[in-house]
């Protein structure tokens, strides 16, 4: 196994008036040539939108791109015909394809929203723009990883145009959690929600996170009330 450890404050921040975001790789205003991504991993923005604010509508292509929110809700319009609100448990993808315009705001005006959002290369240009959302049960059914994006949807999950895999889990106690990858030539971004989880001689903290390459399976020592993302990509 090789695993090179990320710190939550080594990720690039930045600030605007109603935003606070913190980028795990090259973003926006943020440009480190020695962290474009992670294999087909291209961007994970942690961001925190302030009641009233959120992004006018943009354009997206040829990415496949998922949110997660941690808190509040946040609304989605995109120029497929899409109108949704979504909240914490709940998944959204959108395959931006030949091209999509989207607008993403805090459906509130008073408290903030946090969210996820995170983007994968897709394996092929050019399909036809997508969306899709599910409400998930790892907030609730805690100390099991779900399994929340596949290639193929399997087993209810959320479909992506490529091979990566997507699984969140919450822990309320201290457990054992193996990973077996799907498939062994690929990596694994290896992301700390909240608490603590230790892997091999690796301690990761709120917000930290590895970057693992060359392993068929990764074992975490999990520790209570832990939220932990696991995303398994192509790195060749």
């Amino acid at each position: 196994m090789l695993l090179t450890l990320q710190k939550s404050e080594d990720r690039g921040h930045v600030q605007f008036a109603w935003l606070t975001s913190a980028h795990s790789f090259s973003f926006g205003d943020y440009y480190d040539p020695n962290n474009i991504g992670f294999g087909k991993l291209r961007v994970l923005n942690d961001d925190r939108i302030q009641g009233g604010g959120g992004f006018p509508q943009h354009n997206h292509k040829d990415m496949e791109i998922f949110t997660i929110p941690l808190s509040g809700a946040l609304s989605h319009q995109d120029s497929i015909g899409t109108s949704s609100t979504i909240r914490p448990g709940d998944i959204q993808i959108m395959s931006a394809g030949t091209g999509v315009k989207h607008s993403e705001f805090n459906s509130s005006n008073e408290e903030d929203l946090t969210l996820l959002q995170i983007w994968i290369t897709p394996n092929k240009a050019g399909v036809d723009a997508r969306y899709e959302e599910k409400h998930f049960s790892y907030l609730d059914e805690k100390n099991v990883l779900h399994q929340v994006i596949t290639p193929t949807g399997s087993n209810g999950s959320l479909t992506i145009h490529q091979d990566a895999y997507v699984s969140i889990g919450t822990w309320d106690q201290e457990s054992t959690q193996s990973y077996v990858l799907n498939n062994k030539v690929n990596g694994v971004y290896l992301f700390i929600i909240d608490g603590k989880a230790t892997t091999e001689d690796s301690t990761l903290m709120r917000r930290d996170a590895a970057m693992i390459r060359e392993a068929e399976e990764i074992v975490l020592q999990i520790a209570k009330d832990s939220t932990v993302l696991i995303i398994e990509v192509p790195v060749l």
